[in-house]
């Protein structure tokens, strides 16, 4: 018997972009994906300053959730590369290390938690690859998006470690390629494809690489004549999305460039109402492709 998922938002969706796990919640089911009652998972937690302060508690906190998902019966889908990252990475260690499990599960007990080692987790855009597929995926496109030009962003917390995360090369990444494919997006395949968007660098105080990382990347997807930049993760798109409106006097080379959550183009191609998919509420609007999005003449 195929077990339910449950949702795995993170906590920038429910702060920022509550609209991400609505989608979710509407359009997995539509393609096959059972998503199970939601449950109060907590932080994952973060995997580059919250590890890097403490990797034991990062590990007994990680634990926690895969103890609420084991609770439920249930695997984990996520929403956010960093989230997969650490739920993923903590579930290999405490699945291939008795030891470390029986003292994460000392420590848990005092909590009520005791984890067996019996989740799978997933981000949403390897369920869909891997539980779908792209020919299945194909039949629920209503309405194909062929006016985009768009270049895909996988993340770095999605491709490494590729042994642990087994979701694509992490050298030359072609899953997103291929998924926006299949809602019939033009795909840009360009010089860059695995460059950080730079959000760990803001994270850790440096600004000024943020920024640069920032710059790199769009010029780089712009020189191949991208329109849009694809994402499926929250804090890749704050960065591409609040970073470009936040430092647009840093970026004077760089043309504005809309970048979209791929569960808003995937609810578009299904024929989803514009107005539902909160794209107008993103700091860098393309009028063209929101008119086209639309169905108006852009």
């Amino acid at each position: 018997m195929t077990k339910p998922n449950l949702l795995f938002t993170g906590c920038l969706i429910e702060v920022n972009y509550p609209y991400l796990e609505k989608l979710a919640n509407d359009l997995l089911p539509k393609i096959g994906l059972g998503i199970s009652d939601r449950i109060e998972f907590m932080c994952c937690p973060e995997p580059i300053s919250f590890r890097g302060a403490t990797d034991y508690s990062w590990l007994v906190l990680a634990a926690r959730n895969l103890c609420l998902a084991e609770q439920k019966g249930a695997n984990i889908i996520s929403l956010c590369n960093g989230c997969e990252n650490t739920l993923a990475q903590a579930n290999i260690m405490l699945q291939n290390d008795p030891e470390l499990l029986e003292k994460v599960n000392r420590d848990l007990a005092e909590i009520g938690f005791n984890y067996k080692g019996t989740v799978k987790t997933r981000h949403f855009l390897q369920a869909i690859y891997e539980e779908v597929g792209l020919e299945k995926l194909k039949s629920f496109v209503t309405r194909p998006l062929s006016f985009l030009k768009g270049a895909s962003h996988a993340g770095c917390h999605l491709l490494n470690p590729a042994d642990i995360l087994k979701f694509d090369d992490p050298l030359d990444p072609v899953v997103l390629d291929e998924l926006m494919d299949a809602l019939g997006i033009e795909v840009i395949d360009y010089e860059g494809k695995t460059l950080c968007c730079g959000v760990s660098l803001a994270t850790a105080d440096d600004r000024e690489g943020s920024i640069n990382a920032l710059k790199t990347k769009l010029l780089a997807t712009q020189k191949y004549d991208a329109d849009c930049l694809i994402v499926g993760c929250p804090f890749c798109f704050k960065q591409y999305d609040v970073g470009q409106r936040l430092n647009r006097k840093r970026l004077d080379e760089v043309e504005p460039t809309p970048v979209y959550y791929y569960l808003q183009l995937l609810g578009l191609a299904m024929g989803l109402p514009f107005e539902e998919t909160s794209i107008s509420t993103h700091k860098i609007k393309s009028q063209a492709h929101m008119a086209l999005f639309k169905g108006e003449e852009a």
